[in-house]
């Protein structure tokens, strides 16, 4: 079921359109979920006061911060480093891909959309084993793909080199 990495929303959409929600109430009440998740993303993105350094990954230009909130919540934080700004889209496309080794969970696992809500909103249901002998569990979870800002890497490049000035001025 390779379904996101090679297709666009709109394909994606097309491909699944037997498991549309025709219920507008849970559409409204998923995409109200995703535009909260959305803050947080955007808070945590942004946020570097409260992570600590958890774990490098020189090979796969990867950084891991973790931090421990109330209710002994863990949150994860990964920082991908880009040397071609145009590597992005493909990097968001391998992790927006449910197929993919990298998506929720490394392992025996079976992966399926089960409910769409539009192009860039789905539901998916992720059954896995720890053990060929354990119980099967499993989970639902709501997968959206945003475009939070189209510039942002080369804002964030502009942002780099303007902080390396301040650090570094040039004589």
């Amino acid at each position: 079921m390779l379904i996101f990495i090679n297709y666009s929303s709109e394909e994606v959409y097309e491909k699944y359109k037997h498991l549309l929600c025709n219920d507008p109430k849970e559409t409204k009440n998923a995409c109200k979920v995703m535009k909260e998740a959305l803050i947080q993303l955007e808070y945590h993105a942004t946020n570097i006061v409260d992570y600590g350094l958890y774990k490098i990954y020189y090979t796969d230009y990867v950084r891991f911060d973790n931090v421990k909130y109330q209710y002994n919540t863990n949150v994860e934080k990964k920082q991908y480093i880009f040397d071609d700004p145009n590597m992005y889209n493909k990097v968001i496309n391998k992790y927006w891909d449910p197929d993919s080794d990298n998506f929720l969970y490394i392992g025996s696992v079976k992966r399926k959309i089960v409910r769409v809500y539009n192009p860039n909103l789905v539901m998916i249901q992720q059954r896995s084993r720890k053990w060929p002998w354990s119980r099967e569990k499993y989970f639902y979870a709501l997968a959206a793909k945003f475009e939070i800002d189209r510039y942002a890497p080369s804002f964030l490049k502009r942002m780099i080199r303007k902080a390396l000035n301040n650090f570094f001025p040039q004589k």
